[in-house]
């Protein structure tokens, strides 16, 4: 440092200017110290930036759920690869980071959690989803496939989840009929989504496959008789397709009949 331009400076000054430029060094060397200290800390995760959008503290909030699950997973004696709370906060981290766009760092996170927890649905999932969301469908297709297979049939909100996306994906790869088959599962699950029931009644428009559309808004209505967008869905096809519709009312009629005697 002696060599340093702002060293030999100091070494010239005279009186006053000679203690002014030594604390002015001295300020230098401690803000280079502070900095040095909050990279550390920050790449540590000691030390976080404050979040300025829902997503970053979204993302800040599964991370410290992750840290808890870990410790909570090691003090008893568990495997933190195939411990459900610490799968699950790192599927959150990876959906997170496909929020984000940051689609790397969602593939390197997910492929090391479903290579960890082979027999886990969440961690297949949200590999299939990073797979997804990186353009490699027939990817994740096959990771959605095992996805179901794993899932309970009590965790009806990732079955909803994984539904939605292996329908997503279908989408993509040019599949609206089994798009149709996972969406039409998807909103029929407890509770029922009219969401999902226009969508899958839109797709099955698509294919013009009238009687499909009819019955999804249907279903969708006997759920929400007031949604505008089902009932104008509705409307459009009793003018266009009243065959079709009388079909579909008579096809649910049917299925709620045999539901009852069961």
């Amino acid at each position: 440092m002696k060599n340093t331009p702002l060293w030999q400076a100091i070494r010239k000054a005279q009186g006053k200017q000679k203690r002014a430029a030594l604390a002015l060094a001295l300020f230098t060397i401690i803000l280079l110290i502070g900095a040095i200290v909050a990279v550390v800390l920050v790449s540590t995760g000691r030390l976080r930036p404050t979040p300025t959008n829902q997503l970053q503290s979204d993302y800040l909030k599964m991370q410290d759920s992750e840290s808890v699950a870990v410790r909570q997973a090691k003090a008893a004696g568990r495997d933190i690869n195939t411990d459900g709370a610490v799968v699950r906060a790192r599927a959150g981290l990876t959906l997170l980071e496909i929020q984000a766009g940051n689609l790397n760092s969602a593939l390197r996170l997910s492929a090391r959690l479903a290579k960890g927890a082979p027999r886990n649905a969440q961690a297949q999932y949200a590999y299939g989803a990073a797979l997804a969301a990186s353009g490699r469908t027939d990817e994740s297709l096959a990771r959605f496939q095992v996805a179901l297979q794993l899932v309970k049939d009590t965790d009806t909100d990732l079955q909803r989840d994984i539904l939605t996306s292996y329908a997503n994906a279908l989408i993509s790869a040019h599949k609206p009929a089994e798009a149709y088959t996972n969406l039409k599962q998807a909103a029929a699950l407890p509770p029922a989504s009219v969401d999902l029931y226009v969508r899958a009644a839109t797709l099955a428009l698509g294919q013009k496959n009238y009687q499909n559309a009819a019955e999804m808004y249907l279903m969708a209505q006997s759920y929400d008789p007031t949604n505008a967008t089902v009932i104008a869905g509705l409307r459009q096809l009793q003018r266009a397709r009243p065959a079709e519709v009388k079909a579909a009312q008579q096809q649910i009629s049917e299925q709620q009949g045999q539901t009852s005697n069961e």
